[in-house]
């Protein structure tokens, strides 16, 4: 009691409950050790708390909700919130002292509701990949089931459902003495007196744990499943975003957010996708990776802004099947209604397997940041998608105007119902084209250190100009500009190695632009590129070898493109495609040796094509 700074211990028999009527009035928990289950009840005019002890010591605190707060100093032996992960109750704090930013919008695998079910189930669930959850034993479905001695209030066994090819869970229950296992490859992890072991289940069958292994028997810790049916390949309403995972879904310190391909290297999304303080550039202190365009890449460095939660994504290798997308130049406006795909929670499912789409209506927006709701309705942003793109359409093509950083997560599967809000703290992108740029752009000027020339065309079908060289690894990489506008960030075509610098040649027969190289092993390749198709692979032409860089050229008498280059004998060879036709094999001009590559353009006065090179 605050004004007459009374305490009160628990009586012989461990036993509190005391009625707090007064005002300010507060209860101080100094020293509680050993919790094993709190419950938590509300009904219309009360709140009843009950921490359940070892020894059988109860406290209960009444709470009439008559503008009184009841504050609990949490001075424990280890943090009781934290441990239980306590749900916030509606209405127990005044508007005043609510907090002003949401939680981060992003997954980190904690089991959802985990607190529920420790006080009505006495079953501990920590965390997982959202593949295995807790089922109802009654389901006729094939189910993980889980026999235990300390279930001495209701059921004598718990049950899971595995979903999906593979599946994670860490928790905690004594006492274990059966599991039986359903159709996957199932290990479980247990603690036998001490030791810890993993044994693999027979499917279908009842496999006997922890008897007469010590007093406690068994302690299951861990159930992970493989074997599963393929998931489909995810789809989604824009290709260029993608679900990223740092760590091992479920395992300590993973988490789970969603990023957009802005460029064949870089993907932005939010800097809260990978700590919880600050981050600094460089690579991501744990594995983390980008699933998009049906392909999983590794993370390799992190660029992140100062003055908000975003942060840029290199990929260790390029994505080339995905267009990326394309920012905004516009700032969001109170009432606007943007698109917003990403990953992660929905309303019914923990882990959903593909892309999903809310929309959410602009409320205030800052220098650097965007207030959002979701439109009548539609769905809040869920836990998993932070970092999802908030779109507008332009000219029947979609731009990224922010990135979702936080949310009340009101709706969204796990959250407690009495958590109403549903609204969304975004960072604005609309005017981070220019850093985007930069940032491609100076990685690739401190790597692009070969030597060798390059080949530039212009496509006058796109009306795109382009340009190709070798990177200091031999890669292939080009960069373009479209009507005139700004130059791509450089981004490689595939990751075959070359030794000569390429060369390219646009053909009106084709549309394409065709593309040659030759290869470290001196075999000469080629690849082309279709407005339909994006890049092809690298096809070799023939088994003949050569040296230097080709030349090539296109005859529209003849509808013809044409490649030269001198073998390593040094004799002039070149093949040609008619119509789009395949490449002829390989034949000399004359028997003329070269020390220099060669060079050759068509001539309209005349009609012919014009070849020249240097001589031994």
């Amino acid at each position: 009691n605050e004004e007459t700074e009374d305490t009160t211990s628990f009586d012989s028999d461990g036993f509190y409950e005391q009625d707090v009527m007064q005002r300010g009035a507060s209860i101080s928990l100094e020293s509680i050790k050993l919790v094993t289950f709190l419950t938590l009840q509300i009904a219309a005019d009360s709140v009843r708390l009950a921490i359940h002890l070892p020894w059988g010591a109860r406290v209960l605190l009444r709470h009439v909700l008559l503008g009184v707060l009841v504050r609990m100093t949490r001075r424990l032996a280890w943090p009781l919130g934290a441990m239980l992960a306590i749900p916030a109750v509606a209405g127990s704090v005044p508007a005043a002292a609510a907090e002003a930013v949401a939680p981060p919008a992003v997954e980190d695998f904690a089991y959802p509701g985990a607190a529920e079910i420790l006080a009505q189930q006495h079953v501990t669930l920590k965390s997982g990949d959202g593949n295995i959850q807790l089922a109802d034993c009654t389901s006729p479905e094939s189910l993980l089931e889980v026999f235990s001695r300390a279930l001495d209030v209701g059921p004598t066994k718990v049950c899971f459902r595995v979903t999906g090819p593979s599946g994670y869970l860490a928790l905690e229950l004594p006492k274990v003495y059966s599991l039986k296992g359903d159709d996957h490859t199932v290990r479980a992890t247990l603690n036998r007196g001490g030791s810890v072991s993993s044994m693999d289940l027979r499917k279908n069958y009842y496999n006997p744990v922890g008897e007469g292994s010590s007093a406690e028997g068994a302690t299951l810790l861990e159930l992970s499943a493989t074997d599963g049916p393929a998931t489909p390949a995810a789809t989604g309403e824009l290709p260029a975003v993608g679900l990223v995972v740092v760590g091992q879904p479920g395992r300590s310190g993973s988490r789970s957010c969603t990023a957009t391909l802005v460029d064949r290297y870089w993907a932005l999304t939010t800097a809260g996708c990978f700590t919880d303080g600050t981050l600094g550039q460089g690579a991501p202190a744990t594995r983390s990776t980008l699933a998009v365009g049906g392909q999983s890449v590794e993370i390799s460095e992190l660029v992140p802004r100062a003055d908000r939660d975003v942060v840029l994504a290199r990929l260790a290798t390029p994505v080339m099947n995905v267009a990326p997308a394309v920012l905004s130049g516009t700032a969001p406006v109170t009432e606007e209604s943007l698109r917003v795909p990403g990953y992660g929670r929905t309303a019914t499912q923990w882990r959903a397997a593909g892309q999903h789409t809310t929309t959410h209506t602009v409320g205030s927006v800052s220098a650097t940041g965007v207030e959002s709701a979701p439109a009548a309705g539609a769905a809040a942003i869920c836990a998993g998608a932070a970092g999802a793109p908030f779109l507008r359409e332009k000219d029947g093509k979609a731009e990224v105007v922010a990135v979702a950083s936080r949310s009340w997560h009101g709706g969204c599967f796990g959250t407690p119902a009495s958590e109403t809000r549903t609204g969304a703290q975004s960072a604005r992108v609309d005017d981070l084209a220019g850093w985007v740029q930069q940032v491609s752009s100076g990685w690739w000027d401190t790597l692009t250190a070969n030597p060798v020339a390059g080949s530039s065309v212009y496509n006058p079908a796109t009306k795109t100009a382009e340009v190709f060289s070798l990177d200091a690894d031999g890669h292939v990489v080009h960069s373009y500009s479209t009507n005139g506008g700004t130059w791509s960030s450089w981004s490689m075509i595939t990751d075959w190695q070359f030794a000569g610098a390429p060369t390219a040649v646009y053909n009106p027969a084709t549309g394409a632009i065709e593309l040659f190289a030759i290869g470290r092993d001196g075999t000469l390749s080629h690849a082309y590129w279709t407005a339909a198709n994006n890049w092809s692979t690298w096809y070799p032409i023939g088994s003949d070898k050569f040296t230097g860089s080709p030349a090539a050229v296109y005859n529209p008498a003849t509808k013809t493109a044409e490649v030269f280059a001198v073998r390593t004998d040094g004799k002039m060879a070149h093949s040609y495609s008619t119509n789009g036709g395949t490449w002829s094999s390989w034949s000399m001009i004359t028997d003329w040796q070269f020390a220099g590559a060669p060079t050759a353009v068509y001539n309209p006065a005349t009609g012919a094509i014009e070849l020249f090179a240097i001589g031994r």
